[in-house]
């Protein structure tokens, strides 16, 4: 997050000259003045902010995010500011909301974390009590046949933990790949920054204002080169934040999946010694299926909780980004690219939120078939109310990002514009809640839905594959999609 920090920074450094440069006008200096007094105070209130930023610990992170929306809220243009300084104070106040948004994701991911635990517990559970409760009503005819079938089930368990070590060794390459690229952006980054300042200091020793002002320019142009690395550091850094704990908890999974195996094939061993004690075997699947209810009711309680906490930080973050959307467009022409990339970030965001609503849908749908309450029918219609609307907000920002991109030929738009396709893309396949096939028998996790949602592997149902659950892509951050380094304000 450090080097976050120092790209939002040297953004608003980056702003600040922006206006102090359009500060020529002798007939408008004392507004001028002003207006310039007012960017100092404001953006030496976000600097102290944003070196005072947290991740890891939850309180601290959302006092931070107060914090930047509070600064944002500062940077209002006095009377007599004239329309580079409102441009370059909009633009700044856009900058902290999106920095504030940026910190949003983390608690969100941090959040959605535990929906998908919960919902893992939920369907993994659920199974559990129907396959102990099949196996109460059917005990085989045979020894054999039972020992067959546990077999089976043993060897199942072992390709899902190699399956598990597999991928958790991959996560971890992919880590220690991006792990390199931050390095090396970071130096890079150093490196462009040193130039810089040494332009910085040529142009302060220039004899005459032509020369300064092309050193100045150079050195502008060296930070702007910094800010790129720095952000592709600050990506590169989010994919190894995001891989490292997937490569740990398959890793988890797959030790667990080890264990499994050890108690079936001491349940394998127990059956060929006590053939005759059916029913008091019977009566211990029955406590146990019953013992998988009550945790899948208990998982079911904590998925509601951290469900009402996801939706209000969701719903927060998504009001910055609105905000930060509203202001940039009082930037001026040159902070379109700016408005281009809010908007992909709101429909990132509202991509997330649908594809955890759509987790939630099918794990509640499961708790109301297996257990005939209605309180969870409900919540897992709200669920796919949610999903459904955020769907729709997700490709209105995409609708707004490709307007805001409209005629714009640079290689920057061109990117932008590709990006925002591709999101469109996968917004806009298949679109169910249902899987056409559920995985198998103690899968316990998620995977990604076709059209960008999440839903629980593990149907209480038919057998099926087993994937990592919203496991991101080696080169996608979690986090809304970073925005190009903001154009300086016009300076009239």
């Amino acid at each position: 997050m450090s080097t976050v920090r120092r790209l939002s920074i040297a953004s608003l450094s980056t702003l600040a000259l922006a206006l102090l440069t359009g500060c020529g006008d002798p007939v408008s200096l004392d507004p001028q003045l002003a207006a310039s007094k007012k960017f100092d105070e404001a953006l030496s209130k976000a600097r102290k902010v944003l070196a005072e930023v947290a991740v890891a610990d939850p309180a601290a992170n959302r006092t931070s995010a107060d914090a930047l929306r509070s600064a944002a809220r500062s940077m209002t243009s006095p009377p007599g500011a004239t329309q580079g300084q409102q441009a370059a104070l909009a633009l700044s106040s856009a900058q902290l909301l999106r920095e504030a948004a940026r910190l949003d994701t983390v608690a969100i991911e941090q959040l959605q974390s535990k929906q998908r635990s919960a919902a893992d517990q939920i369907v993994s559970a659920l199974q559990g009590a129907r396959s102990l409760k099949q196996l109460q009503g059917a005990m085989p005819s045979g020894d054999d046949e039972q020992s067959q079938t546990l077999q089976k089930a043993i060897d199942d368990a072992s390709a899902l933990a190699t399956e598990a070590e597999s991928q958790a060794q991959t996560a971890r390459g992919e880590a220690d790949a991006k792990q390199a690229i931050a390095t090396e952006q970071g130096h890079k980054a150093t490196d462009l920054e040193g130039q810089a300042a040494k332009k910085r200091a040529a142009a302060s020793a220039a004899r005459t204002s032509a020369e300064a002002q092309s050193l100045t320019q150079e050195a502008a142009a060296l930070s702007t080169q910094a800010i790129d690395a720095r952000q592709a550091a600050a990506t590169a850094e989010i994919v190894v934040l995001n891989l490292s704990p997937e490569a740990d908890r398959m890793q988890k999974r797959a030790e667990a999946l080890r264990a499994k195996v050890a108690r079936l094939q001491a349940d394998r061993e127990a059956l060929e010694a006590v053939t005759a004690s059916r029913t008091k075997a019977n009566s211990s699947l029955s406590d146990a299926s019953r013992s998988a209810m009550q945790r899948a009711s208990a998982a079911a309680d904590a998925l509601e909780k951290v469900s009402a906490e996801l939706k209000a930080l969701l719903t927060e973050s998504a009001e910055s980004l609105e905000s930060a959307a509203n202001s940039v467009q009082r930037g001026g022409p040159g902070a379109k690219l700016s408005a281009a990339s809010i908007h992909l970030a709101q429909a990132m965001l509202h991509e997330r939120w649908a594809g955890g609503a759509s987790m939630e849908a099918y794990a509640f749908d499961a708790m109301a078939t297996a257990s005939g309450d209605s309180k969870w029918s409900k919540l897992a219609a709200t669920a796919r109310e949610d999903r459904t609307a955020a769907m729709a907000k997700a490709l209105t920002a995409l609708e707004a990002a490709d307007s805001d991109l409209s005629g714009d030929t640079s290689s920057a738009s061109t990117s932008l514009r590709t990006r925002v396709a591709e999101a469109r893309k996968a917004l806009e396949g298949p679109k169910s809640d249902t899987p056409a096939e559920a995985a198998p028998a103690d899968a316990g996790s998620a995977a990604p839905a076709g059209d960008g949602g999440e839903k629980p592997a593990e149907a209480p149902a038919a057998d099926g594959g087993d994937e990592p659950a919203d496991a991101p892509a080696a080169d996608t951050p979690a986090q809304p999609a970073a925005e190009p380094t903001p154009e300086p304000a016009p300076g009239r």
